[in-house]
């Protein structure tokens, strides 16, 4: 087997308190990484179900103490700032993440709320309807967006929806379902005659079995399943026409499984998935908004619309290469460090390359004694932040900072060896980060760009700068800290 790469370590709780999606979720995309990462899954007192699966998935377990207060000091301690830190749960706030930063390591938050400012890397949110606009965030910080970015369990990648289904009806709402919306949608749906087979999916912390045993005891079209695997639940939504779920993990499940879905929400945190997807047609979505005050009736009226239409009809999302993405943004292929005397030389031979000169200011050959003064000084000139880069160890380019009072031009070049490989996304997004940490008084980065510089237009544009001025051949370009 081949070496796995630095370790990702994942922090995510699940319980009958908080429900199991973030813990689930968190553990998809460790699943998704695992043959190519070390996977470290910290979590707060599992059980004896959560240890059988963090097992199967994982390179480490790490159980950390229930204490609401120990735990995150815990966790810091155990960081020793080379890893790539992923952090699921709503307590997680600005203060923390800058606490996991400052350790050195890369950190990505998966959060479906964004009611905080961010000061991760990477913020992963899969729900659909979301633009960056939407979020508080650091300059160089990542946003993965909408399905592209779906933190699903494997046997869903790997299923491809079949055409032809049978009429059953696919009814979940997470693994706890404190409110048992499961039976109130069964007593709704089981008059529905277009329905042969309700599949009732429960999870670990359902507390209201023995309740909704009785009534599919007495109802032969409620099939109850619980605590099943992600292949198992394949199965069951293969089988299925539509399903009824809550606006979670289980909703984007559905939709990857080409299911049409009533939804809805009974949390907090689901509201706004529910005002920003809404009802969709075409994809066969319809919101019923609160689902612990919905009407029987129109829950009734929803589903059997479902059943009303042809199957054909409706528009499938586009299957995207999602493990394949995330393996990517995982991948900490650009590293930095700040520039020391002995790069004077390095840094001379990328100036005096052709491109890199006819893009520049002044475009004539630069004197190597010419250099080294200009080196020297900027090397020691507290104004001046100065980074190389590398890539797999090999020296990939330069971005400097040339700052005044609360501003800081920004300059990159890189070794020609490497160019047109889209690294210089990644080079410039790190280079900010590190940036911005470390100068917080920092909140405007600007760049002077040739106008017939296309590839470095894309660049910094794909870091978020926006074009703001034209002076003779250059663009200026700027980046606020929000």
């Amino acid at each position: 087997m081949a070496k796995k790469s630095k370790k990702t370590v994942f922090r995510a709780d699940g319980n009958s308190s908080i429900g199991m999606g973030h813990f689930i979720r968190s553990l998809a995309l460790a699943e998704q990484l695992k043959d190519e990462f070390f996977i470290s899954f910290a979590t707060r007192t599992p059980s004896d179900y959560q240890r059988a699966m963090m097992k199967a998935v994982c390179d480490e377990v790490i159980e950390l103490p229930g204490d609401e207060e120990a735990h995150f000091d815990q966790f810091l301690g155990y960081l020793t700032g080379n890893e790539t830190v992923v952090l699921d749960n709503y307590f997680f706030d600005t203060d923390y993440q800058l606490k996991v930063k400052a350790l050195g390591c890369r950190l990505v938050c998966v959060d479906d709320t964004h009611n905080r400012h961010y000061a991760a890397d990477v913020v992963i949110n899969h729900a659909l309807g979301l633009t960056r606009d939407m979020f508080s965030c650091e300059p160089y910080t990542q946003l993965c967006l909408g399905l592209d970015w779906a933190l699903l369990r494997m046997p869903f990648l790997k299923h491809f929806p079949l055409p032809d289904r049978g009429d059953s009806l696919f009814v979940c709402f997470g693994g706890v379902d404190a409110n048992n919306l499961t039976l109130k949608i069964l007593q709704a749906v089981d008059q529905i005659g277009a329905i042969d087979t309700i599949y009732a999916v429960l999870g670990d912390a359902y507390s209201y079995k023995r309740k909704l045993k009785g009534y599919a005891q007495a109802n032969p079209k409620v099939k109850i399943m619980e605590n099943l695997s992600a292949a198992e639940i394949v199965s069951v939504m293969s089988s299925c026409r539509a399903a009824v779920v809550s606006a979670s993990t289980v909703l984007w499940e559905s939709v990857w499984m080409g299911l049409p879905c009533v939804y809805g929400c009974y949390v907090k945190n689901q509201e706004e998935i529910c005002r920003n997807l809404g009802t969709d047609p075409s994809l066969g979505l319809i919101c019923l908004g609160d689902l612990i005050t919905a009407d029987g009736q129109v829950i009734v009226d929803a589903v059997a619309s479902l059943y009303g239409r042809d199957p054909n009809t409706f528009t499938r999302w586009p299957r995207t290469r999602v493990r394949e993405n995330f393996q990517q943004l995982f991948r900490r292929s650009v590293t930095l460090r700040p520039a020391e005397a002995g790069d004077a030389m390095r840094y001379y031979l990328w100036a005096n390359e052709p491109l890199t000169r006819a893009n520049s200011g002044t475009t004539e050959p630069i004197p190597l004694d010419t250099h080294l003064d200009w080196f020297q000084r900027h090397l020691v000139d507290p104004d001046c932040t100065m980074y190389i880069s590398y890539y797999q160890d090999f020296p990939l380019g330069q971005v400097r900072f040339d700052e005044t009072g609360d501003a800081a031009e920004v300059s990159i070049s890189m070794d020609e060896v490497f160019r047109g490989r889209h690294l210089g996304d990644e080079l410039l997004l790190a280079a900010l980060a590190t940036h911005a940490l470390e100068h917080s008084e920092i909140v405007r980065w600007t760049a002077r760009i040739r106008i017939d510089n296309i590839p470095s237009r894309r660049i910094f544009e794909a870091a978020g700068f926006s074009e703001n001025s034209i002076e003779g051949e250059f663009l200026q370009y700027t980046l606020e800290r929000v």
